[in-house]
Protein backbone atom coordinates (compact mmCIF):
# COMPACT_ATOMS: atom_id res chain seq x y z
CA UNK A 1 0.00 0.00 0.00
CA UNK A 2 2.77 2.20 0.83
CA UNK A 3 4.06 2.14 -2.85
CA UNK A 4 0.64 2.89 -4.21
CA UNK A 5 0.92 5.89 -2.45
CA UNK A 6 4.30 6.95 -3.85
CA UNK A 7 4.03 6.13 -7.22
CA UNK A 8 0.62 5.11 -8.83
CA UNK A 9 -1.56 7.68 -7.09
CA UNK A 10 0.51 10.25 -8.34
CA UNK A 11 0.57 9.06 -11.85
CA UNK A 12 -3.20 8.34 -12.23
CA UNK A 13 -4.01 11.79 -10.51
CA UNK A 14 -1.53 13.14 -13.64
CA UNK A 15 -3.19 11.19 -16.22
CA UNK A 16 -6.71 12.45 -14.69
CA UNK A 17 -5.13 16.29 -15.19
CA UNK A 18 -3.72 15.38 -18.34
CA UNK A 19 -7.27 14.00 -19.89
CA UNK A 20 -9.23 16.43 -18.80
CA UNK A 21 -6.89 19.17 -20.23
CA UNK A 22 -7.66 17.78 -23.31
CA UNK A 23 -11.30 18.32 -23.12
CA UNK A 24 -11.68 20.88 -26.16
CA UNK A 25 -13.45 23.86 -24.40
CA UNK A 26 -15.50 24.29 -27.26
CA UNK A 27 -17.80 21.63 -25.25
CA UNK A 28 -19.63 24.52 -22.77
CA UNK A 29 -21.81 23.30 -20.02
CA UNK A 30 -22.47 27.44 -19.65
CA UNK A 31 -23.31 27.46 -23.26
CA UNK A 32 -26.81 27.47 -24.27
CA UNK A 33 -26.12 25.40 -27.28
CA UNK A 34 -23.68 23.43 -25.62
CA UNK A 35 -21.18 24.07 -27.75
CA UNK A 36 -19.53 27.64 -28.02
CA UNK A 37 -19.18 29.59 -31.68
CA UNK A 38 -16.68 31.18 -31.54
CA UNK A 39 -16.16 35.65 -33.28
CA UNK A 40 -13.34 37.06 -34.56
CA UNK A 41 -10.15 37.64 -32.37
CA UNK A 42 -9.75 40.95 -31.60
CA UNK A 43 -7.57 42.56 -29.28
CA UNK A 44 -8.26 42.33 -25.91
CA UNK A 45 -10.17 45.43 -23.90
CA UNK A 46 -8.13 44.46 -20.48
CA UNK A 47 -4.87 43.29 -21.46
CA UNK A 48 -2.98 45.13 -24.30
CA UNK A 49 -0.67 42.13 -24.59
CA UNK A 50 -3.62 39.69 -25.22
CA UNK A 51 -6.26 39.13 -27.60
CA UNK A 52 -10.13 37.69 -27.18
CA UNK A 53 -12.99 36.23 -28.84
CA UNK A 54 -16.14 35.61 -27.44
CA UNK A 55 -18.75 33.36 -28.13
CA UNK A 56 -21.80 33.99 -30.37
CA UNK A 57 -24.93 31.71 -29.18
CA UNK A 58 -27.45 34.05 -28.06
CA UNK A 59 -27.13 34.19 -24.40
CA UNK A 60 -23.69 32.83 -23.65
CA UNK A 61 -21.00 34.86 -21.97
CA UNK A 62 -18.52 32.62 -23.00
CA UNK A 63 -14.83 34.48 -23.63
CA UNK A 64 -11.49 33.04 -24.70
CA UNK A 65 -7.93 34.79 -24.43
CA UNK A 66 -4.69 34.41 -25.00
CA UNK A 67 -1.25 36.10 -25.40
CA UNK A 68 -0.33 37.67 -28.88
CA UNK A 69 1.61 35.47 -31.29
CA UNK A 70 3.64 37.80 -32.82
CA UNK A 71 5.23 37.30 -36.12
CA UNK A 72 8.74 36.46 -36.47
CA UNK A 73 9.98 39.21 -39.13
CA UNK A 74 9.14 43.10 -38.98
CA UNK A 75 7.08 45.04 -41.21
CA UNK A 76 8.53 48.35 -41.99
CA UNK A 77 8.11 51.43 -43.64
CA UNK A 78 10.56 54.29 -44.01
CA UNK A 79 9.85 55.44 -40.18
CA UNK A 80 9.76 52.49 -38.67
CA UNK A 81 8.88 48.82 -37.62
CA UNK A 82 6.49 46.65 -35.80
CA UNK A 83 5.15 43.06 -35.43
CA UNK A 84 1.84 41.96 -36.00
CA UNK A 85 -0.32 39.72 -33.72
CA UNK A 86 -0.45 36.19 -36.91
CA UNK A 87 -4.00 35.53 -35.03
CA UNK A 88 -5.38 38.90 -34.21
CA UNK A 89 -3.96 41.11 -37.08
CA UNK A 90 -3.19 43.79 -33.73
CA UNK A 91 0.02 46.12 -34.62
CA UNK A 92 3.06 46.44 -31.88
CA UNK A 93 3.40 50.09 -31.25
CA UNK A 94 5.93 51.18 -34.09
CA UNK A 95 9.10 52.09 -33.32
CA UNK A 96 11.30 54.72 -35.15
CA UNK A 97 14.60 52.31 -37.00
CA UNK A 98 17.54 52.51 -35.25
CA UNK A 99 20.53 52.51 -37.55
CA UNK A 100 24.12 51.19 -37.69
CA UNK A 101 26.88 53.95 -37.51
CA UNK A 102 28.13 53.96 -41.18
CA UNK A 103 27.29 52.38 -44.49
CA UNK A 104 27.12 49.35 -45.56
CA UNK A 105 28.10 47.71 -49.00
CA UNK A 106 28.46 45.04 -51.48
CA UNK A 107 29.68 45.16 -55.11
CA UNK A 108 27.37 47.56 -56.52
CA UNK A 109 25.71 49.17 -54.05
CA UNK A 110 25.51 51.08 -50.31
CA UNK A 111 22.68 51.72 -47.70
CA UNK A 112 22.06 52.62 -44.02
CA UNK A 113 20.74 49.68 -42.22
CA UNK A 114 18.46 49.20 -38.93
CA UNK A 115 19.89 47.46 -36.52
CA UNK A 116 16.92 45.99 -35.44
CA UNK A 117 14.70 45.18 -38.69
CA UNK A 118 17.56 45.11 -41.19
CA UNK A 119 15.26 48.19 -42.83
CA UNK A 120 17.87 49.32 -45.51
CA UNK A 121 17.51 53.40 -46.54
CA UNK A 122 19.12 55.74 -48.70
CA UNK A 123 20.00 52.97 -50.82
CA UNK A 124 22.06 53.94 -53.60
CA UNK A 125 24.91 52.89 -56.05
CA UNK A 126 28.53 53.11 -56.36
CA UNK A 127 30.10 56.49 -57.88
CA UNK A 128 33.49 57.44 -58.13
CA UNK A 129 33.24 61.22 -59.02
CA UNK A 130 36.75 62.30 -57.99
CA UNK A 131 38.43 58.95 -59.46
CA UNK A 132 40.17 57.72 -56.43
CA UNK A 133 38.78 54.46 -56.98
CA UNK A 134 36.31 54.82 -54.27
CA UNK A 135 32.75 55.71 -54.17
CA UNK A 136 32.40 58.92 -52.67
CA UNK A 137 29.18 58.23 -50.51
CA UNK A 138 30.38 55.18 -48.51
CA UNK A 139 34.08 54.76 -49.38
CA UNK A 140 34.02 50.90 -50.84
CA UNK A 141 36.97 49.85 -52.98
CA UNK A 142 35.21 50.15 -56.51
CA UNK A 143 38.92 49.66 -58.45
CA UNK A 144 38.67 51.77 -61.60
CA UNK A 145 36.37 54.82 -62.02
CA UNK A 146 32.93 53.37 -62.78
CA UNK A 147 29.27 54.58 -61.99
CA UNK A 148 26.70 51.60 -61.12
CA UNK A 149 22.98 52.62 -61.14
Amino acid sequence: MKNFWKKRLPAILLAMVMVLGMVPTAMAADCPSGQHQWGAWYESTTDSGKHERQCLVSGCSGKETAAHSWSSGYSTDADSHWKTCTVCNVQQPHAAHDFLSGWQSDGSSHWEQCRTCGYHANEGGHIDKDLNGKCDTCGYNVGSAYVTV
